[in-house]
This record gives structure tokens, sequence and C-alpha cells, in this order.
């Protein structure tokens, strides 16, 4: 029966072998990695060199949302009388209120605000056009791709989204939508006023 002394010295033994056969093997490796570094390097370039393309070829797309309160309210509306048969709120229906919102005369007003055709984005679109009113009028399908409205549920807001490669752009362009809803509305509500006084 081998002594304790024999048993710790083959453990000794079998230890440094195993260490030397993976030392030996991670220099295999290594030396297997230099004489195959040019494969290397070529696998590295093929594989980084799309991969950093797309990132600085692709142009980011920025995403702004404003916040409208909408409604119906036919009480508000001067000259209305009180006994009308008109119930004083008639419901909020969102496709008529996202219709209205992304009205073409709506729009138009908005690309003609904004001067849409000077934004890089949108200039190629409207070469050769012969006055602003023909590049509005081009314009206002292209931009209303890039227009979302969607109502919050339980609520009477409607969201209007803008998405566009400059930040700055989006953001300014849903103002610009929602200003001019309101201003729109003012003015259907006046003529409705006026109307009714007649």
């Amino acid at each position: 029966m081998p002594s304790r002394h024999t048993r710790h010295r083959d453990r000794l033994t079998a230890i440094q072998e195993a260490a030397e056969h993976m030392s030996l093997g991670l220099w295999d490796h290594a030396r297997n990695v230099v004489r195959h570094r040019w494969w290397a390097a070529l696998g590295f370039i093929l594989f980084a060199t799309p991969m950093a393309a797309i990132t600085l070829l692709t142009t980011p797309v920025f995403f702004a949302t404003t916040r409208l309160l909408v409604s119906e309210d036919i009480e508000t509306r001067v000259g209305v009388a009180a006994t009308s048969q008109v119930p004083a709120k008639s419901g909020l229906d969102p496709l008529t209120q996202s219709q209205l919102i992304t009205s073409r005369a709506l729009i138009k007003d908005v690309v003609t605000e904004l001067r849409l055709w000077q934004v890089p984005e949108f200039a190629e679109i409207v070469l050769g056009a012969p006055d602003d009113v023909t590049r509005a009028e081009r314009l206002i399908d292209p931009f209303l791709g890039h227009v979302s409205v969607k109502l919050v549920p339980d609520s009477q807001v409607m969201a209007i989204g803008v998405e566009a490669h400059d930040p700055a752009l989006a953001a300014k362009a849903a103002n610009a939508i929602a200003n001019r809803y309101i201003e729109r509305d003012r003015e259907s509500r006046f003529q409705a006023a006026n109307a009714s006084a007649e």
C-alpha cells in the first residue's frame, strides 16, 4: 500500500502534468491565432464594416407628440339657443376628430407655415415646382405620412405625433398642427354663431 508521502507526490505530479498540458494547449491556440491573424483580421473587417456602415448611414428618426383637448360642446357656441333640441354634448368621435386634424386643408396650412419645401427631408420631393402653392400641394401627402393622430383612452384628448429626422422640426410640426386645428375650430364656431344670429 503506497504511503501518504507517495500519494501526495503522485497528486503533485498529476497537477503539474495537467498544468503543463493546459499551458501547451493555450500556447498552441496562441500560435494558431498568430499564424492565422490575417484571416482573423479579415473576418473581423468583413463583419464590422457592414455594421459600421449601417450605423453611420442610417439617419435617425425622432418622434414628437403634443396633446390636444377636443370636444363638441355645442353649448359653448355663441348664439345657440338654450332651448335647442341639439344635445349639449354630441359626443367625441375619434375618427371624425382625426379626419379634422389631418384634413388636407389644415395640413396644407401647416406645410405652408413651416415652409417644409426648404427642409432637406422634403426638399427633393418638390424639385421643379414653379411656386410655393404648388410645393405645399405636393407635400401634403408626404407630410401626412409622418403624422399620426390617436385618441387617448377614456379621455377627450387627441395625441398628435410627428416623426422627422430633425427633433426640433418634429416638435414644431406637431405643435403647428394642434394650433392650426384650434384656429380652424374657432373660425368654424364663429361662422356658425354668425349664421345662427342672422
